[in-house]
């Protein structure tokens, strides 16, 4: 019997075995046909070139994307396969000048690739701009749009003020000290003014010359949600991909919530208590309020549609994260050819010398009105654009005609920005 049992044991040992090389050859089986396939004429995007291994498999296109060069393999590509090209089995990218209205400005409007962003943790906080679909990111846009008119900035322009006045003398008194990194100076005077109009928070940046620890911390998440978001292209739940961060990720993201959330909401409980009080008729003897991007956004549009407090505080939260760190890769951009170009750094700076006889003099205002500050500015986000990889939109059932041709249903197509202003392809 103890014989039979072994013998049994055995057998059954073997079997599983057995099995499992059975389903792992069937798997690789699979994914060889699968490969095969996408590469195939028998593909319905066979006509477009790009590197074998790129139409073959999501895999490089995914593994670039995580580490954040993906718009430079992009544009690499290009230059060698020509104004379209495949860069994933079911995704192109296009440099022709009309695929831009084509793809963002279509009507119906094409739907949003879900892989691009993380997905926003509905259970506490409703989309922002940037993750919302069509219809509710038209509305928000409507809704948040005044805080980002002429007139809104113009009434937030002594934050803007306060803190270059700040960045120039700390970098004059840092710069007796030796060299200095201006992309860090940038970053820290783009987050102290983002902190204090989108959070009614001083941050601090430039007078202690750190980072806070809450752009600190977007700005890591960022990179680390940006890999961890590909893994959902080959069916990974956020639950399953939530044992691949760390106990202080996790602990650093729930504190930046609570943080941020209690300071939006505090901010919030200012302004209800100013219409509290202008509704009972009581003064303000207190110093005048600054303006700030929050009070902008909770002003109610004609029909007296309005952000609720969750959809500000969301809204926050992104212009901390988005906000800061864009506009001081621009400047650093824009800094770093001007050194590289001493011509036209010095016809900019003749500009400046004859419209301003003192730094007293420059406004927002006044600076729309010198054309060469602004081709500068335009040249540099042409040269380096700060969006380097815009989130990809998805054909619709019956396909979508992009620069005469018709790409078929289900293709992810977005411009690459950086190919198209370097003229490659």
């Amino acid at each position: 019997m103890d014989l039979c049992g072994v013998r049994g044991k055995s057998i059954l040992s073997q079997m599983w075995k057995d099995l499992e090389v059975i389903l792992m050859i069937k798997f690789i089986g699979l994914v060889v046909l699968k490969f095969t396939y996408n590469v195939s004429p028998l593909h319905p995007l066979a006509k477009y070139p790009g590197p074998l291994l790129w139409r073959a498999s999501r895999l490089p296109a995914s593994y670039h994307h995580a580490r954040g060069d993906l718009y430079q393999c992009i544009a690499a590509i290009h230059a060698k396969y020509g104004p379209t090209v495949r860069i994933a089995p079911d995704e192109l990218s296009f440099t022709a000048p009309t695929a831009w209205p084509q793809i963002y400005n279509s009507r119906p409007q094409l739907r949003k690739s879900i892989y691009h962003f993380a997905p926003a943790d509905g259970e506490r906080l409703p989309e922002s701009m940037i993750t919302a679909p069509d219809a509710e990111h038209t509305r928000l846009r409507r809704l948040t749009g005044p805080a980002f008119l002429n007139s809104g900035i113009a009434e937030v322009e002594p934050v803007l003020q306060r803190y270059v006045d700040l960045l120039c003398t700390q970098l004059t008194d840092a710069s007796k000290e030796g060299s200095q990194n201006l992309v860090e100076w940038f970053l820290w005077a783009l987050n102290d003014v983002i902190g204090q109009l989108a959070l009614d928070q001083e941050f601090q940046c430039l007078e202690e010359r750190r980072l806070h620890p809450w752009p600190s911390f977007l700005l890591g998440a960022l990179k680390h949600v940006a890999g961890l978001n590909q893994f959902r292209r080959f069916g990974f739940s956020p639950k399953l991909l939530a044992p691949l961060m760390s106990k202080e990720m996790i602990a650093r993201r729930e504190d930046f919530f609570n943080a941020a959330t209690s300071a939006v909401n505090q901010r919030l409980k200012r302004e209800h208590d100013d219409d509290a009080n202008l509704e009972a008729g009581k003064r303000d003897e207190g110093p005048k309020k600054q303006r700030d991007i929050v009070g902008l956004m909770l002003r109610e549009m004609k029909g007296g549609e309005k952000l609720t407090e969750a959809e500000v505080t969301a809204n926050s939260i992104l212009i901390v994260g988005g906000g800061a760190e864009t506009t001081s890769t621009c400047l650093s951009a824009t800094m770093y050819h001007l050194c590289k170009t001493p011509r036209v750094m010095q016809k900019l700076r003749d500009e400046l010398r004859q419209t301003f006889a003192s730094s007293e003099e420059i406004t927002v205002k006044a600076c729309a009105n010198m054309p060469y500050l602004k081709a500068t500015i335009d040249e540099s986000l042409r040269i380096f654009p700060v969006a380097s990889f815009i989130t990809p939109r998805v054909t619709p059932k019956g396909g979508h005609t992009v620069d005469g041709e018709v790409i078929p249903e289900g293709v992810s197509a977005h411009p690459s920005s950086t190919a198209l202003y370097l003229g490659l392809g």
